[in-house]
């Protein structure tokens, strides 16, 4: 995680980088050579993928930057539920044929005839949450093969419009009975359970995304009455702060002990 602190009328906000939209934070960063350079897309659907070898996610990553292959995806969960991440999320990856501009893309370690392991499944899980709160995904099966929502590789026929393979069983029986019957239920069911947001929940997410609204956190940081000196962008809810940022917490206030006053 990368922290910053920028100034905007006086005002110091901080906010978090590397926890955006286009990093699923379960994932370690192993860019292709590729990324950065097929364009972002508004993503509104995530297709669960095989990548039909017992491989590690190191060696499907390492295939997918071959000079000679021309296809990628997003992610790669391995059998133990350990991720790499390979592409920007709003990137294209070519994994979906007429889908790989508006898909977020999950290949998962393993063959069309075995299950995901409990690991890949909490992990997928993990990512489904992650994918829908961070972009326009709807929480449900798509519908459609051009309607928001998450699904499986052949799920609208092989050949179809995500692949142009005949007889492809990607992800395979198993793995699908599990995206259809545990993955998107489980999405569905975290927005239920999800409570309204507060006003301070509300506010904490304003200032840690980085607007630049002066007005509004001025009067936020006063009427919350936040510490006016450098050391730290904290008060009523420094808990929350510390929560969001763990172990880079002190360095934090370390840096900004140096800089300007928040007011």
């Amino acid at each position: 995680m990368q922290v910053a602190v920028c100034g905007d009328g006086g005002v110091a906000l901080l906010y978090l980088q590397g926890m955006s939209k286009e990093r699923y934070p379960g994932a370690t960063w192993a860019p292709l050579p590729e990324s950065g350079t097929h364009g972002t897309y508004t993503k509104t659907q995530l297709i669960f993928h095989s990548t039909g070898t017992t491989a590690s996610a190191s060696a499907n990553r390492r295939y997918f930057a071959s000079s000679n292959v021309d296809v990628e995806s997003t992610l790669i969960v391995d059998y133990d539920g350990g991720c790499l991440q390979i592409m920007e999320a709003s990137e294209k990856a070519d994994a979906n044929t007429t889908a790989s501009r508006r898909a977020i893309s999950v290949e998962v370690v393993g063959t069309a005839d075995e299950p995901y392991t409990a690991a890949q499944v909490a992990r997928c899980k993990d990512i489904a949450k992650w994918a829908c709160e961070n972009h326009p995904i709807a929480r449900r099966q798509c519908p459609a093969h051009d309607e928001s929502g998450l699904g499986w590789h052949v799920m609208f026929g092989a050949p179809g419009p995500w692949t142009t393979v005949s007889g492809k069983e990607c992800p395979g029986p198993k793995r699908i009975v599990q995206v259809r019957d545990v993955i998107i239920p489980s999405v569905r069911l975290s927005s239920s359970l999800t409570p309204a947001p507060t006003q301070e929940d509300t506010d904490m997410a304003f200032i840690t995304r980085g607007s630049g609204n002066t007005q509004y956190l001025t009067d936020l940081l006063t009427t919350k009455r936040w510490i006016r000196n450098g050391t730290a962008l904290t008060a009523l809810k420094a808990d929350g702060i510390r929560e969001l940022l763990g172990a880079e917490y002190d360095s934090v206030l370390a840096g900004l002990a140096s800089g300007p006053d928040i007011l």
